[in-house]
This record gives structure tokens, C-alpha cells and sequence, in this order.
């Protein structure tokens, strides 16, 4: 991973059960291991390869979250690390909020 592709912003320990969705994934039941207002870092034993788009849904304090994604790295068995790509302004403020909060 190139310098350029680094996170940029803080990323905090938050885990929380989602759902994955998308063409080549289907829906899958997932845990984020950690958040940042950028992306997440998934727990999930099938990864998608880096570039595949997909779907994220998750709740964070009651305030359910459907977010458009990228597969950034994936590490077989572990997890993959994605990007939020569409995020709203009700989900970002939520976002931040979590994040602050942990941070």
C-alpha cells in the first residue's frame, strides 16, 4: 500500500454487527472491528477483492447507517478494509460522533 493510500483520518476500536451487500457478495453478516470517518476494517472470514463495490449496513446508537463502499485490501480469513464512498449527512454527523467519543 503506496503512501497515497493510507488512511487519512483517525481510526478508533468499534465493534458493531452489519451486514454486507452486494453482486458479487450477496448478503453476509459481517462485524466492524473498527471505524473511522472514512471507513471500517470488517471481520469476515470470505473477503471480496480489492476494487469490488458493495454495500455496508450497520446502527451505531440506534441510528441505522446504509453506506456505498470499496474494498480496499482483504486479508483471507480475517477481514477486508473498505472505504466509505456515499456517506449522508445524517450518518457522517453519527460518525464523528462515535468516533469523538472513543477517540
Amino acid at each position: 500500500m503506496g503512501e497515497d493510500d493510507r488512511r487519512q483520518s483517525r481510526r478508533v476500536k468499534y465493534y458493531i454487527e452489519a451486514r454486507l451487500e452486494g453482486i458479487d457478495v450477496g448478503r453476509s453478516h459481517v462485524r466492524l472491528a473498527d471505524l473511522s470517518a472514512d471507513g471500517a476494517f470488517v471481520d469476515a472470514r470470505t473477503v471480496l477483492p480489492a476494487g469490488t463495490i458493495a454495500r455496508l449496513h450497520f446502527a451505531i446508537d440506534s441510528v441505522e447507517a446504509s453506506v456505498l463502499v470499496e474494498v480496499r485490501y482483504s486479508m483471507a480469513g480475517f477481514g477486508m478494509g473498505v472505504r466509505f464512498v456515499d456517506v449522508d449527512d445524517a450518518t457522517r454527523r453519527v460518525l464523528d460522533s462515535a468516533i469523538a467519543q472513543r477517540a
